[in-house]
């Protein structure tokens, strides 16, 4: 084969790895629990264990203040804390109350190299 009939498959190969490298590697799967801690939640029963891609998991507001150093002050424990990893390194959080007023509110927080929530840059 001579040079000339290579070229394109060298390209090609060239190509993908150029495009392959511009994605950055995702994030692992993380732990239920060590997002519910780091969110001041307790996981209800019957989560799943991993936080992959997609999933959701639902638990319960045990300690406001982690929560509100992510930037949902003023939740109160026993509040719903529903939360879905929305893409490798992002998850979306729902916090939901009822007392002593109904209130809502929603994070996007990203997932560092390092597993720990972080908020995003605004």
């Amino acid at each position: 084969m001579s040079s000339l009939h290579r070229a394109p498959a060298v390209l090609l190969a060239l190509a993908c790895v150029a495009l392959t490298s511009l994605h950055p590697v995702a994030a692992s799967a993380q732990t239920s629990v060590g997002i519910a801690s780091q969110l001041g939640a307790t996981l209800s029963p019957g989560q799943p264990e991993e936080l992959a891609l997609g999933t959701s998991i639902t638990c319960m507001l045990t300690d406001p203040a982690k929560l509100a150093a992510l930037g949902a002050p003023g939740m109160h424990a026993g509040a719903r804390v529903s939360v879905m990893r929305t893409a490798s390194e992002r998850v979306r959080v729902e916090v939901d109350e009822l007392d002593p007023v109904p209130l809502t509110r929603r994070l996007t927080l990203k997932i560092d190299t390092q597993g720990r929530l972080t908020t995003l840059p605004q």
